[in-house]
């Protein structure tokens, strides 16, 4: 068996080490660990221009696994936890401090902050860390000034009247919410530490007290679905004009018009189609580890893939899971059809989990279709593929059954946070790694002198482990896939990997 190792760094650690690398000679600090960090260490320059990270109490996770974060899910599988209900079999929408109202959408950060945006609830709630116990109470809320405020407050600077997507930045550092009722999207530049904290940035109004939905490159109708790539684009699904708007870097400045617009050819056009080159009201949207842009097209039964993150407007989709062609729009309960997909997201490992709010259920891909119409490998929420009854027995919940399914996400263990409106939960599926070891790592340059513009090699070397064969140690070592497709490193097949 093949040991595995996931680091858990920051990468905007290695962000600043790279601009040591090519410009700076003396010894210095460059980033020490905090408690909102992953890493615990000191990143620092030498005299001989050498990246050197001290971990001495460095936490990495070992696996044993074929692939790395990654958690093998099966058929009908108990979830392992739930967040928005005392136990499993409770069902209690909770205006409270540990409730959840009609849950729509999850997200983890690099930091290991769990988001959960409230649909009927009306705000987002923050668990920092992530919840370890069932019905574990919030830390912070944004969108209400207090945890027991569900009314619809209008829109103003800190509130929210709808929210139907909710995303980090790839370093954790930033909050992104949309506001679905008062068509745009609100961000906050540093991660809420206090209940009703104001929004820094707001997209597709011009300021913070206007709410009205329209169709320009600024303008929005109803947006769902909210993602940040590993480059940093931040990706919207505007569903009421039936597309995607992607800008290329998360703005810093109110309105700020998009920079591509897919679902449409040109941004002040809202028609909706079944082609490879439209949709018909979006919702999830995600970007795998290598690249891939994955839409959840709602209302056309299907998710489209793209191959790249696509930087014209009116991009074709490459591949469509759910029918065998593009065109068709059919809903079915197999393991090949779709019904009403909201949520879409992909692991470390590249395994697609797909969220059906027609079919209450997941389905799992244990790879990204390259192949229209492919069938899925497993199903949580019901009992076999041809099954869609909510709450499947019996009508109540349990840790395996699920109702009105919206998004789905993947943490950075591989571990998968299920969103249900009507369940008023969130359920989680897998367990975080508890094996540990603490592992020194070393980081060098291939010159003694450094300037910028130098080009540089730099090596992050693999060691072996007890009496495992050469090379079967650290076969894949997996850093956050920022740090990877920032740098173009290739983490999965070698051990010593050069830039």
């Amino acid at each position: 068996m093949k040991n595995f190792i996931l680091w858990k760094w920051m990468v905007h650690n290695f962000c600043q080490a790279i601009a040591l690398l090519r410009g700076g000679k003396e010894e210095r600090p460059l980033a020490e660990a905090n408690q909102d960090s992953l890493l615990n260490g000191v990143l620092f320059m030498n005299q001989s221009n050498t990246l050197v990270m001290k971990a001495l109490l460095v936490s990495v996770l070992l696996f044993s696994t074929s692939f790395y974060a990654q958690i093998n899910f099966t058929n009908s599988q108990a979830a392992s936890l739930v967040v928005g209900q005392a136990n499993f079999t409770a069902n209690v929408a909770g205006c409270t401090q540990s409730g959840l109202y009609a849950p729509s959408y999850t997200a983890i950060s690099s930091k290991g902050v769990l988001a959960v945006s409230e649909q009927t609830g009306g705000r987002v709630k923050l668990w920092n860390p992530t919840p370890s116990a069932n019905g574990a109470n919030a830390s912070v809320v944004v969108g209400k000034t207090n945890f027991t405020d569900c009314s619809n407050a209008g829109a103003n600077q800190a509130s929210v009247s709808n929210s139907n997507g909710v995303a980090f930045s790839p370093d954790g550092n930033k909050l992104i919410v949309t506001d679905f009722s008062n068509s745009r999207v609100l961000i906050w530049n540093t991660i809420p530490t206090v209940n009703g904290q104001n929004a820094d940035v707001v997209l597709g109004q011009s300021d913070f007290t206007s709410g009205f939905g329209g169709v320009s490159a600024t303008a929005m109708n109803g947006p769902t679905g909210a993602y940040v790539s590993s480059d940093g684009r931040l990706l919207i699904a505007d569903r009421g004009n039936h597309r995607i708007l992607i800008w290329n870097s998360i703005p810093t400045t109110n309105n700020k018009p998009a920079d591509v617009v897919v679902g449409q050819t040109v941004f002040n056009s809202p028609g909706g189609g079944s082609s490879a080159t439209t949709m018909v009201n979006p919702w999830g949207v995600c970007v795998s580890p290598d690249g891939k842009l994955l839409v959840a097209d709602s209302s056309n039964n299907r998710v489209l893939v793209w191959n790249t993150i696509p930087t014209t407007n009116g991009a074709a989709a490459n591949v469509v899971i759910g029918q065998t062609i593009m065109g068709a729009n059919g809903a079915g309960t197999t393991s090949t059809n779709l019904n009403a997909p909201i949520g879409v997201t992909v692991s470390p490992s590249g395994k697609v989990a797909i969220g059906e709010f027609g079919n209450s259920r997941v389905l799992i891909y244990n790879s990204i279709p390259t192949v229209n119409g492919a069938a899925a490998n497993v199903v949580l929420g019901q009992p076999s593929f041809t099954s869609s009854t909510a709450l499947y027995p019996s009508g109540s919940p349990t840790n395996n059954n699920m109702f009105s399914v919206y998004n789905a996400s993947f943490d950075l263990y591989g571990r998968l946070y299920v969103a249900g409106r009507e369940m008023n939960r969130v359920l989680v599926f897998g367990v975080a790694p508890t094996l540990q070891a603490n592992l020194g790592i070393g980081i060098t340059s291939n010159i003694s002198t450094a300037c910028t513009g130098a080009n540089n090699t730099i090596t992050i070397p693999g060691g072996e482990r007890g009496n495992e064969a050469a090379g079967n140690n650290f076969q894949a070592i997996a850093s956050p896939n920022p740090f990877a497709s920032t740098f173009g490193l290739n983490l999965s097949t070698t051990s010593e990997e050069q830039i």
